[in-house]
C-alpha cells in the first residue's frame, strides 16, 4: 500500500483505510466462520478456494474507493465520494451480515430470491427471524462505525501527530497511469470480476456459498431479472379452464395431501425399509399407489406446492403464486370444493413463511390454520419459521369430528 503517498496526501489516506480496513477484516471473519461451521471437512485448499470471492471482492472494493478517493480530493466531488462512500459500505455491511444469519438460520446462502420475498414484509422476518445477542451488538456496532468511525479516527490521530485541522500535507506526487485513480478503478473492475469465478462450492449450497455475499445478490438479481425479461406477455394456461365433471360411476372419497418440509425420500419408511421413521405412513402406501420415482420440478416449498395441488409447472418468478391470479389453472381444493367438497389448510410453520398465508387461500383452500392459530405450549420449536408437527395434531382432529362426516379435502 505504499503507492498510497504518492496518490494521497498523508490525511486522505488515513480517512479511507480507517473504513476499509476493518471492512475487510468484518467481511472475511465472518465468511471463515461460515465456511468452518460447514459439517463437511475441508482442508486449506478447499478453504481458501470457498473464500477466493469474498479475498477479490475486498481487493477490489478498497481498489475502487482508493481510486475515487484520489481522482475527488475537494470540493463538492469529494463530498459526493464520501458520502457515497458510507453509505454503500454500511449497504455491503448489513447484506453480509444477513447472508451470515441466513445461513446460520437455514444452512443455505442468501439470494435476491430471498431478498426479494422477504424486502415487503420486514416485519414478518423480524417476527420469524431473532437475531442472536452478538448480532444485535455487532451489527449496529459495524453501522455506526461505518457511519462515524473514519472522521473519530481521523480526527483522533490528528490530535495525536498534531496534524493541522483541514490542511492538507503537501499535494501528493505525479503517479504512473497503473497507480493513479483510473489505474486503480480499472484493477478494481478486474478484482470484481475475478470474484465471480467459484470453484465447485459445497453440497447444499453450490457456488452461491463459494461467492461473496454482495457479489451473489448482484449476481442472482441480474438472473431473476432475465429470467422476468424471457417470460414475455402472459398466455393463458392450457388448463386455465379445467373443471370436474359428475359421472353415473363417480363416488365421493375425502383427500389429504401430507407434505413434509425439507424431507428426502429416503429419509422416510415406504421409501427406505431400513428406517422405521414413517410407520403409519408405509401403512397407507401399502394399502394404496406409491410412486417409485418422482421429482419436485423447482427444489422450493411454494414451487413444489404448486405442483402437488394443481398438477402444473410452477413459475421461475419468487412467489409470483402469491400474487392475486398468480395461479393459472385451477387446483385440487377448489376444483373439489366445486363439488361440494369441504376445504382446510393445516401448517405448523408461520403464517407468514414463503407466503402460504395468500397461496392456501389462491389453491381454493376455505379455512386456513397456520402456527399462530394453535397452542404452542408444551411443543417445540424445530426451525426458524414452525415447530414441531406434532402441534397440528389437536386442531385437526377436532376440525375432522367437526365436519368427518362430509367429504372434505385438506392439507
Amino acid at each position: 500500500m505504499g503507492f498510497l503517498g504518492v496518490l494521497l496526501n498523508r490525511r486522505d489516506r488515513v480517512y479511507p483505510l480507517s473504513l476499509l480496513i476493518p471492512f475487510a477484516i468484518y467481511n472475511l471473519a465472518l465468511k471463515a466462520y461460515d465456511v468452518a461451521s460447514r459439517p463437511e471437512k475441508l482442508g486449506l485448499a478447499r478453504t481458501l478456494k470457498l473464500m477466493r470471492s469474498d479475498v477479490f471482492f475486498n481487493l477490489g472494493y478498497a481498489l475502487l474507493w482508493i481510486g475515487l478517493f484520489g481522482a475527488a480530493r475537494r470540493g463538492a466531488l469529494c463530498r459526493a465520494v464520501v458520502f457515497l462512500f458510507h453509505v454503500t459500505t454500511m449497504l455491503a455491511a448489513i447484506v453480509r451480515e444477513s447472508a451470515h444469519e441466513y445461513f446460520r438460520e437455514t444452512g443455505t446462502a442468501l439470494d435476491y430470491d430471498i431478498v426479494a420475498l422477504w424486502l415487503p414484509r420486514p416485519k414478518d422476518v423480524q417476527q420469524m427471524v431473532s437475531l442472536p445477542p452478538l448480532a444485535r451488538v455487532l451489527l449496529p456496532a459495524a453501522l455506526f462505525y461505518s457511519t462515524l468511525g473514519p472522521w473519530l479516527v481521523l480526527r483522533a490521530l490528528g490530535r495525536l501527530r498534531g496534524w493541522p485541522t483541514g490542511s492538507p500535507n503537501g499535494m501528493p506526487r505525479r503517479v504512473s497511469f497503473f497507480l493513479g485513480p483510473l489505474g486503480l478503478i480499472l484493477q478494481a473492475l478486474g478484482f470484481g470480476s475475478l470474484s465471480l469465478l467459484t470453484g465447485p462450492g459445497t453440497p447444499g449450497v453450490g457456488k452461491a456459498f463459494a461467492r461473496d455475499p454482495f457479489v451473489n445478490l448482484v449476481v442472482t438479481g441480474v438472473k431473476a431479472a432475465m429470467t422476468k425479461e424471457d417470460t414475455g406477455a402472459a398466455i393463458a394456461h392450457p388448463a386455465a379452464n379445467a373443471r370436474l365433471v359428475r359421472t353415473p360411476r363417480t363416488e365421493e372419497c375425502s383427500v389429504v395431501l401430507v407434505h413434509l418440509e425439507s424431507i428426502r425420500a429416503q429419509s422416510v419408511t415406504p421409501y427406505n425399509e431400513q428406517l422405521k421413521t414413517t410407520p403409519f405412513l408405509d401403512e397407507l402406501a401399502n394399502k394404496s399407489l406409491l410412486a417409485e420415482r418422482a421429482y419436485t420440478i423447482i427444489p422450493n416449498s411454494l414451487k413444489a406446492s404448486i405442483s402437488a395441488n394443481c398438477g402444473i409447472e410452477p413459475s421461475l418468478r419468487p412467489a409470483v403464486e402469491a400474487e392475486p391470479g398468480g395461479i393459472p389453472a385451477p387446483c385440487l381444493a377448489g376444483l373439489l370444493k366445486g363439488q361440494g367438497y369441504r376445504t382446510v389448510f393445516f401448517q405448523s410453520a408461520s403464517e407468514n413463511f414463503m407466503y402460504f398465508g395468500d397461496q392456501a387461500k389462491d389453491l381454493g383452500y376455505e379455512e386456513y390454520y397456520p402456527l399462530e392459530s394453535m397452542d404452542t405450549q408444551g411443543f417445540e420449536r424445530s426451525n426458524y419459521f414452525g415447530y414441531e408437527d406434532e402441534v397440528m395434531l389437536k386442531p385437526s382432529e377436532e376440525w375432522l369430528r367437526k365436519w368427518g362426516n362430509k367429504p372434505f379435502v385438506a392439507e
